[in-house]
Order: C-alpha cells, then sequence, then structure tokens
C-alpha cells in the first residue's frame, strides 16, 4: 500500500486532483498512516497554494491526529507551515479538542511561535493555560541536577514571566488588555 501512496502522490498529476477530496477519500479508504504519508510526499514537493488548502482541510475535518503525526517526521519548514495555517486562519480551538494538544504546544514552543495561542487563550479566559504555556516557554520548568528535582514555578512566577513575555512581544494595547486580564486573577 506505501508503494501505491509513493506513486500517487509523486505523480505530476497529483496538483491537478482536488487535493483535500483527494486525501479525505484516501484517508477513508487507507490508514491514518496513509493520509499522514500523502502529505508528508506532497509537502515536500514545490510548495503552492494546495498545500494551505490541505493543511486547513486536515485540520478542520478533524484529521488532526495525522497531520500531528506528521508534524514528527518534518523539518523545520513543513512545521513552519503548519503553524503559519493554523495562525492564520485561527484554528486553536479546532486543535484544542485534538487528543495530542500537549504534544502540539510542544512543537509551537519549538519554533517559537506561541504568541497567537497566548491571545486565544487569554481572549478566552483559559488563564491556567495560558500561564502553563508560558513556564513551558520560559524554560522555569528545568531539571536541577544537583538534586535531582525538578522546579515547578509558583503561580506569581508564571504571572511575571507572562507580563514580561507580553511586555516584549505585543504592542503597548495588547500588553495593557493582558495586564487587566491577570489582575482580575
Amino acid at each position: 500500500m506505501r508503494l501505491v501512496v509513493d506513486l500517487i502522490v509523486s505523480s505530476p498529476y497529483l496538483f491537478d486532483l482536488d487535493l483535500p477530496l483527494f486525501v479525505r477519500d484516501f484517508t477513508v479508504l487507507g490508514s491514518a498512516e496513509n493520509a499522514s504519508r500523502c502529505f508528508y510526499l506532497f509537502a515536500k514537493m514545490p510548495q503552492t497554494k494546495k498545500h494551505e488548502e490541505l493543511i486547513v482541510f486536515l485540520i478542520q475535518n478533524d484529521t488532526i491526529n495525522e497531520l500531528l503525526n506528521c508534524i514528527d517526521f518534518h523539518d523545520q519548514k513543513i512545521r513552519n507551515m503548519i503553524f503559519e495555517q493554523i495562525n492564520k486562519n485561527k484554528l486553536y480551538e479546532k486543535i484544542m479538542q485534538s487528543v495530542h494538544f500537549d504534544e502540539f504546544g510542544k512543537y509551537l514552543l519549538q519554533v517559537d511561535k506561541i504568541d497567537g495561542l497566548l491571545l486565544f487563550f487569554l481572549n478566552q479566559n483559559l488563564i491556567n493555560e495560558a500561564l502553563n504555556l508560558i513556564s513551558f516557554y520560559s524554560s522555569d520548568l528545568q531539571n536541577d541536577n544537583l538534586n535531582n528535582t525538578i522546579h515547578i514555578p509558583s503561580r506569581t512566577e508564571k504571572i511575571n514571566k507572562l507580563l514580561e513575555y507580553a511586555r516584549n512581544h505585543y504592542n503597548i494595547q495588547q500588553y495593557q488588555e493582558i495586564r487587566k486580564l491577570i489582575q482580575k486573577l
């Protein structure tokens, strides 16, 4: 089956297909692994508008796990492509429904694209999620090799890190909005 997938996806006629429908049908007929293999091979081709369509399609049609499986094996360029579409199309809510949301958060941190997700959390009053995200981002969960312990930051430490991040990454108006939200805690 993998050989069939490779042949189909490497075909020059692929770009003439309605790609989202092709991937949807292939996902149904094949397996999740085949769907992610399709995306993997497709993503290696020269980038076109259809890449964006496919990423958005996979997220909106609850095949996010296949997409996240792809991220595991992909290079930085493809990760950035995926996160760019997630940010551009405000697809955080769909992502949060995924069983792999924790993994997804780690990938966001790797490519330094947490701004949109952080604002999404704050606007949804998901303060704890925002604080946890920022504490991971700021590497507060550090191993203490001498005592073999993990430093778990206090809520105050997390809030301070969040404010520091907001001051450095957002405009003044957004920063003030974030401060107001945090003052309500």
